[in-house]
């Protein structure tokens, strides 16, 4: 009877317990990315080497942020990654994206165009797909809620106007501020997103809420729809 299996397994377990023990020393401040990655593998995977499909995560998609926020059928298509990886990855990327929203100190005041700005761009970091989101503010200028409205494709989102108006007057918002990315282009908004906009703010003013700028957010910029240089 061959003994390569058990062979293989000692191995792989040897690996995992000294990759284990870097991260306990420093807590991954001297490890590599595609470490990192396989190291957070090792806990959906149980047996087999995730070093490969670490290595792979990180080719196709080109970064640790851009993997955990993949979508489920891009993950599923590398190498290695099943439906259960990728839902493991997808609630890691979900997790990171609540806490830093949680970090962005909801009922912060914003005084100038330039807040908004600086709140809005990490929102959108590494992100390989359309995403728009709303910012619910009261009558003070506080932020009351930041929410993800709809999330598409890299060069596409389809918006429910539906649900937007719907989670505008739960949040009880006076006014609020709508921004989506271009992945793949400049922050330059389309005839789409012109004609959209006009459609969000007259939906919104319909239930007394005033939609002050809708952003977009692309290649480094961010650049109003509505009108330049507003104050909140």
């Amino acid at each position: 009877m061959s003994t390569q299996p058990k062979a293989n397994s000692t191995l792989h377990a040897g690996h995992r317990a000294r990759l284990k023990k870097r991260f306990q020393n420093d807590y991954g401040e001297s490890m590599e990315t595609h470490e990192l990655l396989e190291l957070l593998l090792f806990y959906v995977v149980p047996r087999a080497d995730t070093n490969m499909t670490a290595h792979a995560l990180l080719e196709r998609f080109g970064s640790l942020c851009a993997v955990l926020d993949a979508p489920v059928e891009d993950l599923i298509s590398v190498k290695g990654v099943g439906i259960e990886v990728a839902a493991y990855l997808k609630m890691i990327g979900a997790t990171m994206r609540r806490a830093e929203l949680e970090q962005m100190d909801d009922g912060k005041r914003f005084h100038t165009v330039q807040d908004i700005k600086d709140y809005i761009k990490p929102l959108f970091s590494h992100l390989n797909c359309e995403r728009l989101y709303m910012l619910s503010f009261d009558d003070a200028k506080r932020l009351i809620s930041c929410d993800k409205i709809a999330q598409g494709s890299t060069n596409a989102v389809a918006v429910n106007t539906n649900h937007m108006v719907r989670i505008a007057v739960m949040r009880q918002a006076s006014w609020v501020v709508l921004a989506h990315n271009h992945p793949r282009g400049v922050a330059l908004p389309s005839l789409d997103d012109i004609s959209a906009t006009g459609r969000y703010r007259e939906i919104l003013q319909s239930v007394s809420i005033q939609l002050v700028e809708h952003y977009i957010v692309g290649d480094g910029e961010i650049v109003p729809i509505i009108h330049d240089n507003t104050s909140p």
